[in-house]
């Protein structure tokens, strides 16, 4: 009886040891980064529009191939696809997604990407709403360990 709890205490700390949370990690990139305009009077997030051509928005109207007639909006969805070699929960901060102003460098918004958990299929997807912020011109940025994916936004307001 006894060598048979000593051995079951072995594997439980052995099996304790192999799944630490320390354990090294696998790395996580940037798969894409996209973003969709939520249409008004529709209702939807249009298709991305960073691959839109000609796309542009002027007074809360977006214009571009794919984009329905007669739509405004006042907000967009950055979206990042992430992608690692498998299953794993990664703790802590590991990027940022940023808006900026394309003419003042100024910060509009920035979130964190943090405390993930990635499935077994080694891809999750993380996303930040923007709201009121589309009457300039945007500088949208990913940042992951040593990646940096940019996106400009060509968003103009005025008579």
């Amino acid at each position: 009886m006894k060598s048979a709890l000593a051995f079951l205490a072995v594997l439980l700390l052995t099996a304790a040891t192999l799944c630490r949370a320390d354990a090294p990690k696998k790395p996580v990139h940037v798969k894409q980064v996209s973003v969709h305009l939520f249409l008004i009077p529709l209702g939807v997030f249009s298709d991305d529009v960073t691959q839109m051509k000609g796309f542009g928005a002027r007074n809360f109207k977006p214009f571009g191939s794919g984009i329905p007639e007669n739509q405004r909006f006042d907000s967009f969805l950055i979206k990042v696809r992430l992608e690692s070699g498998g299953e794993q929960y990664v703790k802590g901060r590991i990027g940022t997604i940023e808006v900026r102003s394309q003419k003042s460098r100024q910060i509009i918004e920035r979130q964190h990407i943090r405390d993930l958990y990635i499935g077994p299929e080694g891809e999750t997807a993380t996303a930040m709403l923007i709201r009121d912020h589309v009457c300039e011109p945007l500088l949208v940025s990913v940042r992951l360990a040593q990646q940096r994916i940019e996106q400009t936004l060509s968003f103009t307001c005025g008579e």
